[in-house]
């Protein structure tokens, strides 16, 4: 399956929500759960939106931020140092010829071709970029080389870079009041992938921070993440059947069914909020982050993406999933291709970059899947949407992304089709 890269922004069961998780709501909201636990925040009313509608039903969206908690989460209080870039395999002419094609300034690119030299920690090559030079890169040049970076573990800073699903610097910051100097400096360190931000450069940015409290405000707001609260509204005309073929998935109808029908009968707004809808993994960790106690020893199941995928539907969880070759296997034996037309929920998302597996996430509804972006304790489980989801990921060259569904939900769909004399389901 190739390398598992599924690394998320700064480095995410156990809830933390009890244990002090911050969460930034996209609406005004008044609630408070446990002593001390989600704080609130008003935004403007361009972070509510609708779905696009399907046999899921309508849904409403309302954009949230959520933040680990730094005295809890320590890879946050972590910044990695060094401003070697490493390129592991490559030899000089490649280097070069990759630099003569950037969008740097000529005299920028011969000071970096001149500074080409061995690495032998990694058979490869490598340069070393003044801090005034790293400063005086712009977006574009940044874009190009960091994205190239990324691909190697051992340029820490940029495989780990920090990463926000919008293309607003103030929606990242929100809150956050920041000198004109430190602005200055985030603003040149700061560059794009399509509509999400990346931020690798943080020992330098701190360094353009005199403020300890302005320090500690900005690497926290780095370490935030943008999901939703999604909530299916559910009226007179609804068609409780349907979504209950939809939302029950798993074998799971007799569960959804009696929430559906009691939301379609009662007076006033009916609304349901989707996470009650969901297999019981996603409502144990949606919008959490891992025990950091209970999973910081070396023997600890690797909490990534596809251990994520792959349990979706498991009532409990099988640790194996952490294992790249049992990945491998049941993605395998277990999984057909489909159509991207045809996105139901809980069928696999896989992303790839050539022929490695770099990412998965499962499908929920109207273009919005379930995720964890690395196994990093400050990434949380978390609905993103799928164009996001790309970019979050996204190289010099577009991912490749193979949409496939659980072979049992396949069988169980055509059964399903023969008991009602409607022939069998294609998919």
């Amino acid at each position: 399956m190739g390398r598992h890269h599924c690394g998320g922004a700064a480095g995410r069961p156990a809830l933390f929500l009890r244990r002090g998780l911050f969460l930034f709501v996209a609406v005004v909201l008044s609630f408070c759960l446990n002593a001390g636990g989600v704080r609130a925040e008003a935004v403007d009313g361009s972070f509510d939106s609708e779905g696009r509608p399907g046999p899921w039903g309508q849904l409403e969206i309302s954009y949230i931020q959520i933040s680990p908690p730094m005295d809890i989460v320590p890879e946050l209080r972590v910044i990695p140092r060094g401003r070697i870039w490493h390129f592991p395999e490559w030899d000089k002419e490649k280097l070069a010829e990759f630099l003569a094609g950037s969008p740097l300034p000529e005299n920028v690119r011969e000071v970096f071709i001149d500074k080409i030299e061995a690495d032998e920690a990694t058979g490869g090559v490598q340069i070393t970029p003044t801090r005034e030079e790293i400063i005086g890169l712009s977006t574009e040049s940044r874009r190009y080389i960091y994205n190239v970076l990324s691909h190697y573990k051992i340029n820490k800073a940029h495989d780990k870079a920090h990463r926000y699903a919008s293309a607003s610097l103030d929606e990242w910051m929100r809150g956050i009041s920041l000198s004109g100097s430190s602005r200055s400096a985030l603003e040149k360190l700061v560059y794009r992938n399509g509509n999400t931000l990346f931020l690798a450069d943080v020992p330098i940015l701190m360094e353009s921070i005199k403020s300890g409290e302005e320090q500690r405000a900005v690497l926290r707001a780095l370490g935030r993440e943008k999901t939703m609260l999604i909530r299916l509204r559910v009226d007179e005309d609804s068609d409780i059947d349907a979504l209950t073929r939809y939302w029950g998935e798993g074998d799971r109808a007799s569960r959804v069914y009696p929430l559906l029908q009691s939301v379609k009968e009662r007076p006033g707004e009916r609304e349901v909020d989707i996470v009650h809808l969901l297999p019981k993994f996603v409502r144990e960790r949606v919008y959490t982050y891992p025990d950091i106690y209970e999973f910081a020893s070396e023997e600890a199941t690797p909490q990534d993406c596809h251990w994520t995928s792959l349990n979706f539907f498991n009532p409990d969880v099988d640790d194996s999933y952490g294992n790249p070759q049992k990945v491998k296997e049941c993605i395998e034996s277990e999984y057909e291709k489909i159509e991207s037309n045809d996105l139901r929920l809980g069928d696999l998302l896989l992303y790839l970059e050539g022929s490695h597996l770099i990412h998965s996430a499962v499908y929920i509804a109207s273009d919005i899947v379930f995720t964890k972006n690395g196994t990093n304790y400050s990434s949380p489980w978390m609905f993103m949407y799928m164009s996001d989801m790309e970019q979050y990921y996204a190289q010099n060259e577009p991912l490749k992304v193979l949409h496939l569904r659980p072979k049992a939900q396949m069988l169980a769909r055509r059964s399903a089709a023969r008991r009602a004399g409607g022939g069998i389901a294609t998919n």
